[in-house]
């Protein structure tokens, strides 16, 4: 349930939807879009490679500090322990959006009697 680098865009409102009629308008959001995917990428990009870098020096580092067994199992703990963070990060932001949909329908309902 990782938000695609699109679906990130979309839901920001930053790529075009088509259709709006307006010719400028949508022209000058085409080039919104390119400026944003470049920079979306270019993260994406710098992101991995630092990984790319960090992660064998890393392990090569804690496998000769504490040997293979206890290297295998910090990192497995410590998987363990993003996943579990990921988790409850979108469990937390899909209960708050159920529930600022539950006071935005409560809200409507107050003010049409």
């Amino acid at each position: 349930m990782i938000p695609k680098a699109k679906e990130y865009l979309e839901k920001e409102g930053k790529v075009s939807q088509g259709g709006g009629g307006d010719e400028a308008a949508d022209e000058g959001r085409r080039d919104l879009d390119i400026s944003t995917q470049g920079r979306v990428s270019g993260l994406w990009t710098s992101c991995f490679s630092l990984g790319l870098f960090v992660g064998p020096l890393s392990g090569g580092a804690s496998f000769d500090a504490f040997g293979f067994d206890l290297t295998s199992f910090g990192f497995a703990v410590a998987a363990v322990a993003i996943a579990t963070v990921a988790a409850v990060a979108v469990s937390v932001q899909k209960i708050v959006a159920v529930l600022s949909d539950r006071s935005s329908n409560n809200s409507k309902d107050s003010t049409n009697f």
